[in-house]
């Protein structure tokens, strides 16, 4: 967006409203009403960021141009046994992470040296880990991934018992 493209009022349904000018700034360029210190930033790198209740701290959200999300804080995901149902333990986690190759790469985008997994590879071993985009590309929930670690160790656990107790 060009500094100054927008410049103006926006409501929605009554509930949210506000003002703001799109183009670079460190102050926001859009705030809410009544509460100017939560807004939306343009931010120089060309990323955007969001900041709820503090002008002077580091944004809350900023999505880069890379589509890297910084988010200072927490991340949580909705994990409420009332949404749930069909719950079953997860089998064999052991043998699951044994299949999975973790690797280094360089992103093609943003030229980034990283760390992951392929979820093509993934999405054999376990593909509800796996999201498809309108355009074929494959993603990966990583937080997923935990439930599965974590019935690893536990099988872990349990068989260094056993050998435990055989030696003793």
């Amino acid at each position: 967006a060009v500094d100054g493209a927008f410049t103006g009022d926006i409501t929605v349904d009554d509930q949210i409203k506000g003002s703001g000018t799109t183009g670079f700034a460190t102050n926001p360029t859009f705030t809410f009403e009544g509460d100017l210190d939560t807004g939306m930033y343009r931010h120089a790198d060309e990323a955007i960021g969001f900041s709820v209740g503090n002008l002077n701290s580091t944004y809350g959200m900023k999505l880069g141009s890379g589509a890297n999300l910084d988010v200072k804080g927490t991340v949580t995901e909705g994990s409420d046994a009332r949404l749930k149902k069909n719950i079953v333990t997860i089998d064999s986690g052991l043998d699951k992470v044994a299949s999975m190759r973790g690797v280094t790469y360089t992103h093609v985008v943003t030229n980034e040296e990283r760390v992951g997994v392929i979820a093509q590879e993934l999405k054999e071993i376990i593909p509800e880990l796996i999201d498809e985009d309108d355009r074929g590309y494959l993603s990966v929930s990583y937080t997923g991934i935990v439930p599965v670690l974590i019935e690893a160790i536990k099988e872990l656990k349990q068989e260094v018992e056993t050998l435990k107790s055989k030696v003793g």
